[in-house]
């Protein structure tokens, strides 16, 4: 038995080890060779198709700045390894340029950067992390191009300038609200809208948050569903994804009041950050919830570590659930999901184990989404995990 997890554990930390071909993370023909591509796409679209591919995986941007192209994720948990007594992470974080015109993109990962636990690794096999990690990176950014017909009469500039205008409006609220509730927190509330021929709102949801105050959140979609951008006849409708920072943080510049914005290269006073460009969908934001002293798990990995990957891919289900929302605002639900992980992180195979939400057609987008989450390599055999997720206003 301990040859097979031997052989696991090896083959694990030789992505990061330097085993077979490897190359330094510094070195330029890494990231030529390996990490660019080209596309007959424009700009926008590619920009676009790279911060919906990280939003779907559930990855927070620390920089998203579509008018220089430029994309940074945060550090986060790329797989768990585990064998003879061992268990370990692997994590990992990208810098990426996106750059072209209105017919052809290229999308570079300018910088990469990985660590086996707290450690931080100066070079990786780049053939096997090409194929683990690498190419199914290209394969999501490319499979989630969508072209906004529009985007040559409502230009990217003409949004960020409206944006830009209101960051005052929104730190207002973020100020107000927590001199109302005497609570201190942080956060981003990511809205998704679209802006019809007009300039009015006509579609908008929360398609994600991280505050923690509902009502904060709903407070700052319904000022942002006020804006106007401007009529432009025989325009297309506009959609847009665009995540807004709050925090307490004080800044180096565009100082306020010990609080700091900064949005897509243009600095101004305040707390509210807008983060990106990019994708209508409406209401309200409900909560989705993993039950984690609920959760069960049988086999090589612990529900600890399970509960790690759930916890960051649980905005996608929150989106799916305020889709629903809009036709029952009052629709609610638990749903036990019954699934089994193999040793690679896919999971195998998926039940609906019980469900109260009356609605069978929501189960089934919840089961699917949770059948596309990868948990990461890990000790040999399959691990079977039974988790109720609770949607709630």
């Amino acid at each position: 038995m301990k040859k097979p997890l031997l052989a696991l554990l090896v083959a694990s930390v030789a992505l990061l080890s330097g085993c077979a071909k490897t190359m330094q993370l510094n070195d330029p023909a890494l990231y030529d060779q390996y990490l660019t591509r080209t596309y007959n796409q424009p700009h926008h679209v590619c920009y676009n198709a790279v911060i919906r591919t990280f939003v779907g995986r559930g990855v927070e941007l620390t920089k998203a700045d579509p008018m220089a192209g430029r994309i940074v994720t945060e550090r986060h948990l790329a797989m768990l390894y585990a064998g003879y007594g061992m268990v370990g992470t692997i994590s990992h974080r990208y810098y990426i340029d996106v750059t072209g015109d209105k017919k052809r993109c290229t999308i570079k990962v300018t910088k990469y950067k990985a660590w086996k636990g707290d450690n931080e690794v100066p070079y990786v096999d780049v053939d096997q992390i090409y194929n683990y990690y690498w190419a199914p990176l290209f394969g999501g950014f490319e499979s989630n191009f969508e072209e906004d017909e529009d985007d040559a009469i409502r230009s990217s500039k003409d949004l960020d300038a409206v944006i830009n205008q209101h960051y005052q409006e929104l730190d207002d609220i973020y100020k107000q609200y927590k001199k109302d509730t005497k609570k201190k927190f942080e956060g981003r509330v990511m809205l998704k809208f679209t802006i019809a021929a007009s300039g009015n709102i006509i579609d908008i949801s929360i398609e994600g948050t991280t505050t923690g105050e509902l009502e904060f959140d709903q407070q700052i979609k319904e000022a942002v569903s006020k804006w106007d951008f401007g009529e432009i006849p025989g325009s297309n409708n506009k959609t847009l994804i665009v995540p807004f920072d709050f925090s307490d943080t004080a800044g180096d510049s565009g100082k306020k009041g010990g609080r700091r914005v900064k949005g897509d290269g243009d600095k101004l006073g305040g707390s509210a950050k807008n983060g990106s460009g990019g994708i209508g969908d409406a209401n309200v934001g409900g909560h989705a919830t993993a039950q984690e002293n609920e959760v069960k798990a049988k086999g090589p990995r612990s529900a600890a570590d399970i509960m790690k990957v759930v916890k960051n891919r649980t905005p996608a289900l929150r989106s799916i659930y305020n889709k629903y929302r809009e036709n029952d605002p009052s629709f609610e639900g638990r749903v036990v999901l019954k699934f089994t992980i193999g040793p690679d992180g896919k999971v195998v195979s998926m039940s609906i184990k019980s469900s109260t939400t009356n609605n069978a057609k929501f189960d089934e987008e919840i089961k699917k989404k949770v059948s596309e989450w990868n948990f990461g390599e890990a000790g040999a055999g399959n691990t079977t995990v039974t988790i109720p997720f609770v949607f709630s206003e």
